[in-house]
């Protein structure tokens, strides 16, 4: 996610299901926004990219659609409960198409990453 777009590559297939958060109160505020993407950290340290989806764009606008189903994360206590998975995108085009509704909707937050250490000399 760059600039606002949200690119297909985003959409991998390295992984068995596309993962979700349903946006409770919380996650509807700028500040909230921003503890999740930092709670979310992935192992390099980088920040996640965060990009919209809706229920309506998930089953009634993509083709074919993929309807997501709850799948709680007990290890994450705040926000395991909202956790959501979808089947991965079939080929190139089902990316593409997935890419371009979170286009839409905007880039909530952009990827981040992590400052790397100068070195002392």
């Amino acid at each position: 996610m760059r600039d606002g777009i949200v690119h297909w590559e985003a959409f991998d297939d390295r992984h068995p299901t596309l993962s979700f958060t349903f946006q409770d109160q919380n996650l509807k505020t700028e500040s909230g926004l921003y503890r999740y993407q930092r709670a979310k950290a992935l192992p390099s340290g980088d920040l996640p990219g965060i990009c919209k989806l809706s229920f309506w764009d998930l089953t009634e606008s993509l083709e074919p659609p993929l309807p997501p189903w709850a799948e709680p994360d007990p290890e994450d206590n705040e926000y395991g409960g909202f956790h959501c998975c979808t089947d991965p995108p079939l080929d190139q085009t089902h990316k593409e198409s997935l890419a371009k509704l979170a286009t839409q909707h905007g880039t909530v937050l952009e990827f981040v990453r992590k400052p790397k250490k100068k070195k002392l000399q």
